[in-house]
């Protein structure tokens, strides 16, 4: 067992080790989730509505809603105040005014969470120490008038590009995990899988090109390797990719890129000239 032998052995277990982390890695991921609703908390027949008056805390109003805020850790990593890179703001429209809010209940009981007036805006800060998996607060905030309207949720978390925002039911932003946790998560592995193995198994090629002097190896072996690095980063850093060269494929392309790549290597590995004994003794 020869030098290249030893080198594409340690090329394969490298490429196994290497899926398993990515496979575990894949697991963490942080996602902060909004689950919107809002109703009316005052129902005034039409015929009496000019007849009676309704105080809330010492203020006559016509129309009055609620809005609830389900706030869930729905990822599988943990929350703290110190990833809230800009803090976490729900912001009505002007034509709304909030005059109250509170944090009606949480799971676990006992967390920390706090509900701050801005005083600039009609918008509510939300502040936390800590939210684990699974965690999750109930908020109340109370305005008027009732015209159905929902609030907007800003914030900026670290490791998370968007938060999921929901109403009754009705998604209103995209769940956007974290770039590298997104759902490509199998072809990005089998990417990065065969990225390994082929830079592997290069090491024969170039080693007979050595020996050879082909001309048709030496092409071969250069677009194989072009190839293997190519998988590597499109399994590894499909992010770097889209920040550094706003270059972008959706997921459809994305697997039909990485099927081509792989074909193209097996095609190419296939009309190489082999040497003499053939590649597995060679």
């Amino acid at each position: 067992m020869g030098v290249a032998d030893w080198i594409s052995a340690f090329a394969a277990v490298l490429a196994v080790i290497t899926t398993i982390v990515m496979f575990i890695k894949m697991q963490k991921y942080r996602r902060l989730q909004f689950l919107l609703s809002s109703f009316s908390l005052i129902d005034v027949k039409r015929s009496i509505k000019d007849k009676i008056k309704i105080y809330y805390d010492g203020t006559i109003v016509s129309n009055l809603s609620m809005i609830k805020v389900k706030v869930t850790n729905s990822g599988k990593l943990a929350i703290r105040k110190e990833d809230v890179v800009s803090p976490i703001e729900i912001v009505f429209n002007e034509k709304t005014k909030l005059i109250d809010w509170s944090v009606a209940t949480t799971e676990p009981a006992g967390i920390n969470i706090n509900l701050e007036r801005l005083d600039d805006e009609n918008a509510i800060k939300c502040n936390f120490g800590l939210l684990n998996p699974g965690d999750e607060a109930n908020l109340e905030l109370i305005c008027i008038p009732d015209d159905g309207s929902i609030p907007e949720v800003r914030t900026r978390i670290e490791g998370l590009k968007h938060v999921d925002v929901k109403v009754e039911g009705v998604e209103v932003m995209p769940v956007e995990m974290p770039s590298f946790y997104t759902k490509w998560t199998l072809t990005r592995v089998v990417s990065t899988l065969f990225g390994i193995i082929f830079l592997g198994a290069g090491t024969s090629g170039w080693r007979w090109y050595l020996e050879s002097k082909f001309l048709s190896v030496l092409i071969a072996e250069s677009i194989m390797s072009i190839i293997a690095i190519m998988l590597l980063v499109l399994g590894l850093i499909p992010t770097y990719l889209y920040e550094k060269f706003k270059f972008k494929i959706d997921e459809y392309k994305y697997i039909i890129l990485v099927v081509m790549l792989i074909f193209m290597w097996v095609v190419l590995n296939g009309i190489e000239p082999e040497p003499p004994e053939g590649w597995w003794e060679y």
